[in-house]
């Protein structure tokens, strides 16, 4: 054996490999000969290669003691490739056994003479540990001073915004130097005071306009970094204004109108946008504030498919449909001007009015409906609404019946799916006056005290919805449920103003066809 070469265990794991290859049983030898060459052992059966090896170990190991607390140790340090090499660089560094009675002394001692070896580097080490020390709190102070960009865009909401909270950003600093994620602080202020809170407490406490103004705060950081990267996007806003009160609103248009503006170095326009909303105020605003001409549209279901027609109705559809009244007149614009008309007299002179009364009276089926002429609708118009240039629609048909020709228009509209205001306008009106008639012919045929009935609520105001509670009270027929949808449909979209289109633009034209063809069959 050779220390630090081949020891025991190498001979033995030999013998192992010998005897399971079959070398001795194929009348193969193995000569050892000593280290200097002066004598050698033939063997030829694994037997005396065992004994061998036996005979070696019992030359070192000279007691029992000994020899068990050799075989305790070998069995541990020859376990494994890993503790093999240990045993190994044991054999040929003797002097370090003695270390191991104390394990962290031992590493202290070699972490010791490391460090004598590499004094000078350690020496530099330090020094620029304490240069970069410096260093680093000159970049901490400059960062507290740096603007990221959610700084930016916290700036920009709380600028642009009107909500009762402010968020601050917490370690700054931190994302700066270490690319960490930022953190916030969220402060709620209101009458009482100010006060930290966490997210979720003040997502709570928030109105729904307000927290969908916190939700755009993410948006803004998003529009930001990419203009920063000089990144072209496409932005879809979907109702970004729905819950909004009117300061947040015209808030984020001009936000909007801002980031539209947006231009690379290049002079290239960053943001394409597209806005859908179903609010007929902000369409509006966006379309004469914002977008081109001819880049507004309104979308619309007609047998199953989604159609855009170009965007109408973004300017004064009233001054339009006076316009029209003068330059080509047609009843269909005349009979539709009819309710903006009634709401005009009713804001200046009051509901008592007399010339109010007469144009509910074409809205309402009264006992006065039907003879209401074209000539004093023309005369009202004229008194109300078009006194710089007075219509002449009347002329050569003053006699004619305003009921008449509402009801002729309203057959002239078809089953077709169109946004025109003025045709579900229409609509809208025959079917109140076709189920209001009805309602009136029955009380009064079966009911016995129905005139008195009629005039009690001919007195009173909101005519519909006291008919129908007096035709639920005493008939209750059938025709019930249609009536019921008249009554809860048509005021919306008759009481319209410059103001409110939603009711009657999002009302289908096809519903509004079968609810006037369901009253009709009544």
């Amino acid at each position: 054996m050779q220390q630090g070469i081949i020891d025991h265990n190498n001979y033995g794991n030999i013998s192992n490999a010998l005897k399971s290859n079959g070398f001795f049983a194929a009348n193969n030898e193995v000569i050892l000969k000593a280290k200097d060459g002066s004598t050698s052992v033939k063997l030829k059966e694994p037997k005396e290669l065992d004994d061998l090896i036996k005979k070696e170990k019992e030359q070192v190991l000279d007691s029992k003691e000994i020899k068990d607390l050799f075989e305790k140790i070998n069995k541990i340090i020859s376990k494994n490739k890993d503790t093999q090499e240990f045993n190994a660089f044991l054999q040929t560094h003797q002097d370090i056994i003695v270390e191991y009675k104390d394990i962290d002394l031992f590493k202290k001692k070699v972490w010791v003479k490391a460090f004598l070896c590499y004094e000078y580097l350690l020496d530099e080490l330090i020094a620029d540990y304490k240069i970069a020390q410096k260093d680093l709190k000159k970049l901490r102070d400059n960062a507290k001073k740096q603007v990221t960009e959610w700084k930016k865009a916290l700036d920009l909401f709380k600028e642009r915004f009107f909500v009762p909270f402010s968020i601050e950003p917490s370690n700054q600093e931190d994302v700066i130097l270490n690319m960490e994620l930022p953190s916030f602080k969220y402060i709620f202020s209101d009458s009482r005071g100010k006060k930290e809170i966490t997210k979720d407490n003040l997502l709570n406490v928030l109105s729904t306009g307000e927290r969908r103004a916190y939700y755009i705060l993410n948006m803004i950081f998003h529009i930001l970094v990419a203009k920063k990267h000089g990144k072209e996007c496409f932005v879809i806003l979907d109702d970004i204004s729905e819950s909004f009160d009117y300061k947040n609103k015209y808030a984020i248009i001009e936000y909007i109108s801002d980031i539209s503006e947006y231009t690379d170095t290049n002079g290239e326009k960053l943001f394409k946008i597209l806005l859908l909303t179903h609010n007929f105020d902000f369409y509006r605003t966006v379309s004469s504030r914002i977008t081109k001409p001819g880049n507004s549209f309104i979308a619309f279901v007609d047998s199953d498919k989604v159609k855009l027609e170009k965007g109408q109705y973004t300017k004064n559809i009233f001054m339009h449909y006076k316009n029209s009244l003068v330059q080509s007149y047609s009843d269909h614009i005349m009979v539709a001007s009819i309710p903006f008309v009634r709401n005009l007299i009713e804001y200046t002179e009051g509901n008592d009015n007399k010339d109010y009364l007469i144009l509910t009276s074409v809205l309402h089926y009264k006992e006065n409906t039907r003879q209401i002429t074209l000539n004093q609708i023309q005369d009202i118009f004229n008194k109300y609404w078009c006194k710089k240039e007075p219509l002449t629609f009347a002329n050569g048909r003053e006699n004619e019946m305003v009921y008449d020709i509402l009801m002729q228009e309203s057959r002239k509209i078809r089953d077709i799916e169109q946004l025109e205001i003025e045709n579900k306008l229409i609509l809208s009106m025959a079917i109140r006056l076709l189920g209001e008639s009805y309602m009136q012919n029955k009380i009064v045929s079966e009911v016995s005290n129905g005139d008195d009935i009629l005039k009690d609520i001919f007195s009173k105001k909101n005519q519909s919805a006291w008919l129908i509670k007096a035709y639920k009270k005493h008939i209750n027929d059938d025709a019930m449920n249609t009536l019921e949808i008249v009554a809860m449909i048509t005021p919306e979209n008759i009481h319209l103003n410059s103001f409110m289109f939603e009711p009657i633009l999002d009302m289908s034209l096809k519903h509004l066809y079968k609810i006037y063809n369901d009253v009709k069959a009544l």
